[in-house]
């Protein structure tokens, strides 16, 4: 079973029932769901990839103003859901944080990936944040967002900005011409056979890079 299928039929029969029933006054204002870090928010998990990190759990994703006795009942909620499900046991949740599931500060989310607790990006921002901290601010799914302001976050950070966009275009593709085009055979010629496949690596890595911005991706 691949993860993103575990967690939102875990949340469905335990976590939904428990949010509706002991946090009806918070869930409008929260967004539940599964993403972040790991293969399973991606749909790459296989049963290699589920020896490590691998449970039914998912992300309640609060406002930053929420008040540190309702994380505190919802954190302990959270943690009292079954530790079994589907045959996969939950992992034990960090006292300290840093746990990729469980209750997440919307803000201490896209700080940690994008550099701003609202999610927002200057243009210089959008043409240098490394483009593996955009996938993982916004892979995954939301399974509920009433109110809908996670969602428009990861909404306005799947839609880079044209002049950023072009930016990062040309530099993929200069870089791909250099790699490819001159230094490749340069290496070749000197019989420099291993820095040649190095500028291959750099070709192949910068061409990919070119083909996600030309699908927006």
């Amino acid at each position: 079973m691949k993860g993103l299928e575990l967690s939102k039929k875990y949340y469905k029969a335990f976590g939904e029932p428990m949010l509706e029933r002991d946090f009806a006054d918070i869930l409008p204002h929260c967004a539940v769901g599964l993403c972040g870090e790991g293969s399973e928010c991606l749909g790459y998990d296989d049963d290699i990839s589920s020896d490590h990190d691998f449970e039914p759990g998912f992300c309640i994703f609060i406002p930053d103003d929420t008040d540190e006795r309702t994380i505190f009942k919802l954190e302990r909620a959270y943690a009292k859901l079954p530790a079994e499900f589907e045959g996969f046991k939950r992992e034990k949740l960090s006292p300290v944080g840093g746990n990729r599931h469980g209750v997440i500060k919307a803000g201490d989310f896209f700080e940690k990936y994008v550099g701003s607790r609202d999610g927002k990006l200057s243009l210089y921002g959008w043409a240098t944040i490394d483009a593996s901290f955009l996938l993982t601010a916004t892979n995954g799914e939301i399974f509920r967002d009433d109110g809908g302001e996670f969602s428009a976050v990861r909404a306005y950070l799947s839609d880079m900005p044209r002049d950023a966009w072009l930016k990062r275009l040309a530099g993929n593709l200069i870089m791909a011409k250099q790699a490819g085009q001159y230094n490749y055979m340069r290496c070749v010629s000197h019989g420099e056979g291993g820095a040649a496949q190095l500028a291959v690596i750099e070709f192949v890595k910068n061409a990919v890079s070119a083909i996600f911005l030309l699908n927006h991706k």
